[in-house]
């Protein structure tokens, strides 16, 4: 490995929550809505459920194959061919959930923030910015997720509580009201987020205590859950708007 620096679990479970719920509170919402309607906040459950199973698969292989990432041992498991067949899959979708990543970025501060900003620039600002934290090492990127992630959570935390003021808990009701199946087409589509943990393949080698690993990703995911299910129940509308504004 090129790579020498090591990081916590703590640190590792820190910026996957950062990388999935900073566009989620964004996208998710009033996109959930449409299928589930008032049901929207039980679909990031059960997406949180089904997305700890390629998480627990991971770690297993991790455990497996110590020091490879998932496009290494592929090699190893299915051959030559077929592992840079699946390690060409995962850098695709790699590219495609950071190019959208970094699209919903420019999209909500150039429509809230900076509407006269040209969208190359907010983009190409991040995509440096991007290249930067990687440039300085998974060690870079641990700490600086020990220093912002804690600033994002007390954030979130301040927002919730100004926003309890105005929640009406009897909209909740009647919970399933139209059954099942459209929490679970909305849990399909918040799935897509809730995946995204799969990649601590990719970090889960550079970890002080390997062994901590799977447990911190679930204390991380449990946060993840109730962070969206308090902003999909407080203001499911109003958040979503940016993707929506075109």
């Amino acid at each position: 490995m090129l790579e020498h620096g090591k990081i916590s679990a703590v640190q590792m479970g820190l910026m996957m929550y950062s990388s999935i719920v900073t566009t989620a509170i964004l996208y998710l919402p009033a996109a959930i809505y449409d299928y589930a309607g008032r049901d929207l906040w039980l679909s990031p459950i059960v997406s949180a459920i089904l997305g700890c199973i390629p998480v627990c698969v991971v770690y297993e292989l991790h455990r497996l194959y110590p020091g490879d990432s998932i496009i290494q041992y592929s090699c190893s498991i299915v051959g030559k061919i077929g592992g840079k067949l699946i390690g060409a899959i995962i850098l695709l979708l790699i590219l495609f959930i950071s190019n959208q990543a970094l699209w919903q970025y420019g999209e909500f501060v150039s429509g809230y923030f900076l509407p006269h900003t040209p969208q190359v620039v907010l983009l190409g600002t991040m995509a440096f910015a991007s290249a930067l934290a990687v440039y300085g090492g998974v060690e870079v990127m641990g700490r600086l997720s020990d220093l912002l992630t804690p600033v994002l959570l007390f954030m979130f935390l301040i927002i919730i509580i100004l926003l309890l003021q105005d929640v009406q808990v009897k909209y909740m009701f009647p919970i399933l009201g139209n059954g099942v199946l459209p929490v679970l087409k909305g849990a399909y589509f918040s799935n897509l987020w809730f995946c995204e943990p799969l990649f601590i393949t990719f970090f889960l080698p550079f970890l002080k205590e390997p062994q901590k690993g799977r447990k911190w990703g679930g204390y991380f995911r449990i946060v993840i859950v109730s962070n969206s299910g308090q902003y999909e129940f407080s203001f499911p509308f109003s958040v979503g708007k940016c993707n929506r504004k075109r």
